[in-house]
């Protein structure tokens, strides 16, 4: 995702961007969209659109109303913590309240959906599919690695009923004690189930490709990724999407 600052116009994102042959395409998403007059064009033109939830410069509950819209309408969504922002800012994020807001979007489309599939059926929210496309980043803390861990423990069932109603819970691995590929089993033990879509740290003292490439020295081989903080305009966005595809062809 990259970062919206408001010095580019928003008609010259690219959606997506091909960085070679080798991949079909990268979604790209345009994050810090919280503010409607930067956000409805990117929505008009059916972008991949993000904001965070909590930290200095939250989406506002004014705002709101029209990410839940836009998600029930199929657009691609994006939402994190803040947590970069508030680290930035040296604050703290409210983790109780992010888990809310994620519960309250995921629930708000699963009845979207009940009512718009299963007109007059009683039928359990539980057994509608979340077929929107919902990216949320799960719990952490810039730069600490043990204190991460910490809050997925915390919020482990949270995120687990979030993973099996269809979202998409983004496994941010922080750098600290643990290698990549520890981290990487460490990290995904506790969500249980099948490997989650790995978050890369790339911003300030962010991954390396020599960190990409050690996160596959271990037994698990993630598939999924996200670039946070980091889209094609950048440098560095090439070599890591070739380390990554260079360790495993078919992420």
């Amino acid at each position: 995702d990259d970062l919206f600052t408001g010095k580019i116009s928003i008609d010259t994102w690219k959606e997506y961007w091909e960085p070679n042959p080798g991949l079909k395409k990268v979604k790209h998403f345009i994050s810090g969209l919280q503010d409607s007059q930067n956000r409805n064009p990117a929505i008009a033109q059916n972008r991949a659109i993000g904001a965070p939830v909590d930290g200095p410069s939250p989406i506002s509950a004014k705002q709101w109303p029209e990410f839940l819209q836009y998600a029930q309408d199929g657009g691609h969504i994006f939402l994190d913590s803040g947590a970069f922002s508030a680290h930035t800012a040296g604050t703290k994020v409210n983790f109780s309240s992010v888990m809310w807001r994620y519960k309250e979007l995921v629930d708000n489309i699963l009845f979207h959906n009940k009512v718009k599939f299963k007109k007059g059926i009683d039928v359990p929210t539980s057994r509608i599919p979340l077929e929107q496309d919902i990216k949320i980043v799960a719990p952490d803390i810039i730069g600490d690695q043990k204190g991460t861990h910490q809050l997925l423990q915390k919020y482990r069932k949270s995120l687990m009923e979030l993973r099996n109603q269809g979202a998409d819970v983004l496994l941010s691995l922080q750098k600290g004690e643990l290698s990549p590929a520890e981290n990487l089993k460490f990290s995904s033990d506790i969500l249980g189930k099948d490997i989650p879509r790995i978050a890369i740290p790339l911003r300030k003292k962010g991954w390396t490709v020599e960190d990409v490439n050690n996160l596959f020295k271990g037994d698990y081989m993630p598939d999924k990724f996200h670039l946070l903080g980091m889209g094609p305009k950048n440098a560095k966005f090439e070599q890591i999407v070739n380390a990554i595809l260079k360790n495993n062809p078919k992420a």
